[in-house]
């Protein structure tokens, strides 16, 4: 009997040239670039959203300059505004002051208008740092409060 010979299996790497290694490298830089833009554009600051919002209100007004809207219109509008980031309160001062330009035949990007939209954002601003001061002073009140404390019961 001849000897048995093994099979001989040799593994070898598909030669890659330089240039589609440049090519993925240039892909994975594009895909890595769009996550970032997609990552930006999802956070629309504050007046570039009053701005959406506004020019969202003007398409929804009925009447010419009687700037008409709906209640269903106004509900749907307000709860835009509160995805957009505003209170429903403020999101109300909006769509009243858009229409208070429709009614006085101003146009939004008349800078009077945006003077007053602006009022809007300044105001919502305003609340949120008010807010904070009173939450950081009533931590130190209840600081001093427990430090008050931790002295009678030591001293007691």
């Amino acid at each position: 009997m001849p000897p048995q010979q093994t099979p001989r299996l040799r593994l070898v790497a598909p030669e890659v040239e330089v240039e589609d290694e440049s090519i993925e490298v240039q892909r994975r830089l594009r895909r890595a670039e769009v996550v970032r833009e997609n990552r930006a554009a999802s956070q629309i600051p504050p007046l570039d959203a009053q701005a959406i919002f506004s020019r969202s209100i003007a398409d929804q007004l009925d009447g010419g300059r009687a700037a008409l809207l709906t209640p269903e219109r106004r509900e749907r509008l307000v709860a835009l505004g509160r995805r957009l980031g505003m209170n429903q309160f403020n999101a109300n001062l909006v769509i009243a002051q858009v229409q208070d330009a429709a009614r006085r035949g101003e146009d939004l990007s008349k800078p009077a208008v945006q003077a007053r939209l602006d009022l809007v954002q300044e105001t919502l601003h305003r609340k949120r740092m008010i807010g904070a001061g009173v939450a950081i002073a009533a931590m130190l009140l209840a600081m001093g409060m427990f430090m008050a404390l931790i002295g009678w019961v030591q001293g007691g």
